[in-house]
């Protein structure tokens, strides 16, 4: 039985393109609700600033995959030629930059420590 390259290659990129946004989805949402539990105050105890430094960590961890794996599928995109794996991943990088954006605004203001 003989497979045709064009579906080979059609398959290859619905795989890469459902794994990279799942892999996107996933580690940027589990990174970011670990660093709220991290820093969560329990029972009314303050987090110390060791478990803040630890936030911080997990949240720069969570801009740097937001930004990093649609950027890996832009440029898969670009060199396989597919259309819907570029506007997909460009589609991945806005709302990743915009979550980058919520999470650096939201360190620098200091909101998560009061």
């Amino acid at each position: 039985m003989h497979i045709p390259a064009q579906r080979l290659r059609s398959a290859l990129i619905i795989t890469l393109l459902v794994l990279n946004g799942v892999l996107w989805l996933t580690i940027t949402a589990s990174l970011l609700f670990y660093a709220m539990i991290v820093s969560a105050p329990f029972f009314g105890e303050q987090p110390t600033s060791m478990k803040l430094a630890e936030s911080h960590r997990l949240l720069v961890w969570a801009v740097a995959v937001a930004l990093v794996l649609p950027l890996a599928g832009l440029v898969g995109g670009a060199f396989l030629r597919s259309r819907s794996a570029v506007w997909t991943s460009a589609i991945m990088l806005v709302l990743g930059v915009a979550t980058s954006a919520a999470i650096i605004l939201w360190i620098t203001t200091d909101a998560h420590r009061r």
